[in-house]
């Protein structure tokens, strides 16, 4: 590689750790050639909710930073220090020219250490498990290739966990209805688990962010996660184990292996050790292949110890490894910044993020107001349905021991289980709310009242419903660190007021300014057909100094080259903006004057909704609002009207905006923000 190191000057470049309501607005300018660039660095979650904590790169933190040009000449390759303005100075200016550059990091988190290339040259980090079983949580950032003078002066790294995290939680059969003579797991406990197979060395290239390793490299034999002599008792609730563990992802031919020895299992009071091959499982519940452990990912694994067997289940609470079949894509994908707010760029649960070219997998998964199973519609079998069958039997989620479950069933029935006795769909200690929960896991839909959950008797909502996600963010089915909206925070980046009559077809329309229902800011609009396209422009906090702009498309999927108006999708866009920007003057007649007048073509953030419906909760068939409809829930329920909440509610052919009479029962699509507050 060739090298043109800068000499230091008097200039700085500005790496500024950013959560997501304390960045500043992106500047309203645009960097000419040879100006600044200033890189912005966000922390990456682990993809579950049982991740590492949302809080900033540590005053003092040391980074590896490094750039090179489009003709592979290395323009930056130096050590910078966070410093307590979360900004990293190393001295060094790196100005655009005429070739584009590419910006990489690696990072431990750590004030004492950083990470180096090899002395002899080239993009690796070799890391080694220590004496003591450990490795550091290496993080690295590649997301910034080809950046040229428009994609401003002002750009994002992303830095990802380079390792897998384990941790594992235990439980046991319940023998509570079972005669005395065939309890076996009474005394139950766990005095250590191991972990066999994994690797000892790695090196990671962060350009293309790949590890490799030796061929020749003998796999470690055991890495112990937890030994206790005393041990620790096996319960009929699921319990963290203490601990949890770093791992080098493994490839498609590599097996990992769990040991698991337990003590007081049946007539023996000796130790039993069980191995179990960690195994990707098919539709049919056969093995498949060794599981992968993936980079940037956290995986809970349940050890679940049954009379006849141990046997382990890789679940991540909110990602649902054992769900999705095709384990490449990262499910949180990169977060996406609107009004000093960061937001997932998908949907929970969807495979990407892409409506324009892979729609359907844009759909993420349904959830009931308060519930946190996530139900997965079986859209082929949906398909292929008879006209009039219930769609519940089509929509599926996986019990506390990974089985799948299909159907529905009505508030305040009954459901019969396996040994012929009843229960009540009625009250939390009967229904699952939580992946891992006993109780029933069918989707429950309404007899009009709106709700899924009665009270004792029967007759009005529990108080559950409206305590649940208000009480708590730990209660919401976010990965940790991020959590349900608001309406506040929708009321962001939507109109401030909800349009009750589609807006989308009704020709061109600029109403006079107004102040917004809910965030009381002054905001105008613009709306309707404008310069051919169905769209939304809007100025939102207009006279501020924290003024922007927000633009709204409708638009339709593209499938073999041609465009699918049954699968449409909004496209939301963040400007920024300035105190006196007004729509004043512009009319039908001159409606191009908005694209004259303001830049709309290079907007600093774009999310993107799909119209993916919603499951409606009575038993008629069909996905209610399938291609043209986008509902996403709020954490937020109506005070006034019980069996009510508030969603963010999109249609091509109703309303559009916020509305607070949406049925608590209903299958709803979830959309991930940030929370700052998370320790």
């Amino acid at each position: 590689m060739k090298r043109n190191v800068l000499g230091y000057g008097i200039g700085v470049l500005a790496l500024s750790v950013m959560l997501a309501c304390n960045h500043e607005d992106v500047a309203s300018g645009f960097p000419s050639a040879g100006q600044q660039a200033v890189l912005v660095a966000q922390k990456s979650h682990i993809i579950t909710r049982a991740g590492d904590e949302v809080t900033p790169f540590k005053l003092g933190t040391k980074y590896l930073l490094y750039a090179v040009n489009q003709e592979n000449v290395e323009v930056l390759n130096g050590e910078g220090t966070e410093r307590d303005n979360h900004t990293i100075d190393y001295g060094t200016v790196i100005s655009y020219g005429s070739s584009p550059i590419s910006f990489y990091g690696a990072t431990y988190g750590s004030t004492t250490k950083v990470p180096a290339f090899p002395s002899d040259g080239g993009t690796t980090i070799t890391e080694t498990v220590k004496d003591d079983g450990t490795l550091p949580d290496l993080m690295f950032s590649n997301n910034l290739i080809d950046q040229t003078v428009s994609n401003g002066y002002r750009l994002e790294m992303n830095f990802k966990h380079a390792m897998s995290k384990l941790k594992f939680r235990i439980v046991k059969q319940d023998e509570t209805e079972d005669a005395e003579a065939e309890k076996k797991l009474e005394n139950a406990t766990l005095t250590k688990i191991q972990v066999k197979g994994t690797h000892g060395t790695g090196s990671l290239d962060i350009v293309n962010g790949t590890w490799t390793y030796a061929e020749d490299e003998e796999p470690l034999p055991d890495r112990t996660y937890y030994a206790n002599a005393t041990g620790m008792e096996v319960t009929t609730t699921s319990q963290e184990v203490p601990g949890e563990m770093l791992v080098f992802p493994n490839e498609a031919n590599e097996q990992v292996t769990i040991s698991v020895t337990l003590t007081g299992i049946g007539d023996s009071e000796g130790e039993k050790t069980v191995d179990y091959r960690l195994m990707e499982i098919d539709e049919e519940g056969e093995e498949d292949g060794n599981f992968q452990f993936e980079m940037n990912h956290e995986y809970t694994l349940l050890i679940t110890v049954l009379k006849d067997e141990v046997r382990t289940i890789a679940i991540a609470p909110q990602v649902y490894d054992w769900i999705d079949e095709d384990r490449k894509y990262n499910y949180l994908g990169q977060p996406v910044t609107f009004a000093n707010l960061m937001w997932m760029d998908r949907n929970l649960g969807a495979k990407s993020a892409d409506c324009e070219n892979d729609w359907e997998a844009c759909r993420g998964y349904y959830y009931q107001y308060a519930r946190n199973i996530p139900y997965i519609l079986d859209k082929e079998k949906y398909d292929l349905a008879i006209k009039g069958s219930p769609k519940y039997e089509f929509l599926y989620t996986y019990n506390q021991y990974g089985e799948k479950v299909y159907g529905g069933l009505q508030a305040g029935s009954t459901k019969t289980l396996d040994d012929g006795s009843t229960i009540a769909v009625r009250t939390r200690q009967n229904i699952a709310v939580n992946p891992g929960d006993e109780g029933i896991y069918e989707f429950i839909y309404d007899n009009g009242s709106g709700v899924w959950m009665y009270g004792e008797t029967g007759t009005n909502e529990d108080q559950f419903i409206n305590d649940y996600w208000t009480q708590s963010l730990e209660n919401h089915p976010c990965p940790k660190g991020w959590r349900l909206p608001t309406k506040e925070d929708f009321a962001t980046f939507l109109p401030d007021y909800t349009f009750s009559t589609n807006p989308w077809y009704k020709g061109f329309h600029h109403p006079d300014p107004y102040p917004g229902e809910i965030l009381k800011y002054q905001e105008e609009v613009i709306y309707g057909t404008v310069n051919g396209e169905r769209a939304f422009y809007l100025i939102k906090r207009q006279g501020r100094d924290d003024c922007y702009r927000i633009r709204i498309l409708l638009k339709s999927s593209i499938k073999d080259g041609i465009r699918d108006d049954t699968k449409q999708y909004y496209e939301f866009a963040y400007f920024s903006g300035d105190k006196t920007m007004s729509f004043k003057g512009i009319n039908e007649s001159n409606q191009e004057e908005l694209n004259t007048r303001f830049d709309w073509q290079t907007p600093s953030s774009i999310m993107e909704i799909p119209a993916v419906g919603f499951i409606h909760p009575h038993s008629a068939f069909k996905l209610d609002g399938d291609g043209i409809n986008a509902i996403l829930r709020t954490s937020e329920y109506n005070e006034t009207r019980g069996g009510y909440n508030w969603v963010f509610y999109l249609r091509n052919d109703y309303r559009f905006g916020l509305i607070d009479d949406s049925r608590k029962a209903l299958g709803d699509q979830i959309r991930c923000v940030r929370d700052v507050t998370a320790k």
